[in-house]
């Protein structure tokens, strides 16, 4: 909806370490919002790793991330959904993940309606279960902070939805929490099949059910439990599943209204999102000067010291920007320092114009 790119990438591609093994309940994961797919490839090039004692890891990528943007992909086969059984979806929402089928059908690829069966039935089967699980989680979060801290928290000084939860969380059993784990389990097994065993490559979903919301639509209202759940389950109907699986994906913004569409494959298949997020938002997504898609359009160098080289060397290069890093673990990121990104597959080289550089 604003022209940038977030990317949610696999569960377990970055580590959450050394803090935490998983938050919550391996719903979350590090991650940037980039203005191009190829600045969204780097930064997860960047941060990806795992450090020892993490729960899990995501596969081992065959070669850069940074270097699947723009590659063909061949001809995938792509699902689209446009609604839900359980839950209704604004015919504008829903246009946008047409469109961006459509295009991806004239780009080549086999695109037809297609929705795991799972999802289907998420209201009654997936939604208290998630919910229920975040509820033990902030439970136990507030456990842990009293227990640091050596006295209570004033519940009173939290956010409806938030106390909300607490208290739902500190009314369950152990045994609750462990049976809405399962559940989950369950869903992200039989969700699962639709990419392995019916051979999908892709699903592509609207972003969200409904056009942006106004301030104060989702205000939790404790005279009013269900309702207000319902509208957030309502407006969480196409994020919850995929934050339950932990799948990779990546929002594009579509033409007309201030819709979009969401793109999620397999955890074994990262590139494949990678690369059809780089296809199909070209032609409508906010472009820097100088950039198509998340590729560089023009031989236009931003600074003198990169024609020369490329010329010296025949090679191709491109920026992929300095960021400032801390050495203490508590603040990483500082504007004030000017150290290069660095990735484990090449060594950026700075121009005297302060712009890292690496040889593709």
């Amino acid at each position: 909806m604003t022209g940038l790119v977030g990317l949610k990438s696999s569960r377990g591609r970055m580590s959450m370490g050394p803090d935490q093994g998983e938050e919550p309940a391996g719903f979350a994961v590090e991650g940037a919002v980039t203005r191009t797919v190829r600045d969204a490839a780097t930064i997860v090039d960047v941060l990806a790793g795992c450090e020892p004692g993490d729960p899990y890891t995501a596969p081992t990528p065959v070669r850069p991330f940074a270097a699947e943007v723009g590659v063909t992909p061949g001809r995938l086969r792509i699902g689209v959904t446009t609604g839900l059984g359980d839950f209704e979806t604004d015919p504008a929402c829903a246009l946008a993940a047409t469109q961006a089928g459509a295009l991806l059908a004239e780009l080549g690829h086999d695109v037809d309606a297609s929705t795991p069966a799972p999802m289907q039935t998420q209201r009654s089967e997936l939604m208290p279960h998630f919910f229920g699980t975040l509820s033990a989680q902030f439970a136990a979060t507030m456990m842990e902070l009293e227990g640091n801290l050596g006295q209570p928290l004033d519940l009173d000084r939290f956010e409806p939805l938030t106390r909300d939860h607490i208290e739902t969380g500190r009314r369950m059993s152990a045994a609750d929490a462990v049976r809405s784990r399962l559940v989950l389990n369950r869903f992200t097994r039989a969700m699962a099949t639709w990419w392995s065993d019916d051979g999908w490559d892709l699903l592509v979903t609207p972003m969200m059910p409904v056009p942006p919301f106004l301030l104060g639509s989702l205000d939790f209202d404790p005279a009013d439990r269900e309702r207000s759940h319902d509208r957030i389950y309502a407006a969480t109907q196409y994020s919850v599943p995929f934050n339950v699986t932990g799948q990779p994906r990546s929002p594009s913004r579509c033409t007309g209204p201030p819709t979009g569409c969401r793109s999620v494959c397999s955890s074994s298949r990262r590139t494949v999102a990678r690369t059809s997020s780089s296809e199909s938002p070209r032609s409508s997504r906010r472009q820097r000067p100088g950039h198509t898609g998340g590729r560089r359009s023009s031989p236009e160098p931003p600074c003198p010291d990169r024609t020369r080289r490329a010329d010296r060397g025949g090679s191709r290069w491109w920026m992929i920007g300095t960021v400032g890093r801390s050495a203490g673990r508590t603040s990483p990121w500082r504007s004030t320092s000017r150290r290069s990104v660095r990735s484990r597959w090449s060594r950026p080289r700075r121009c005297r114009w302060g712009c890292a550089w690496r040889t593709r």
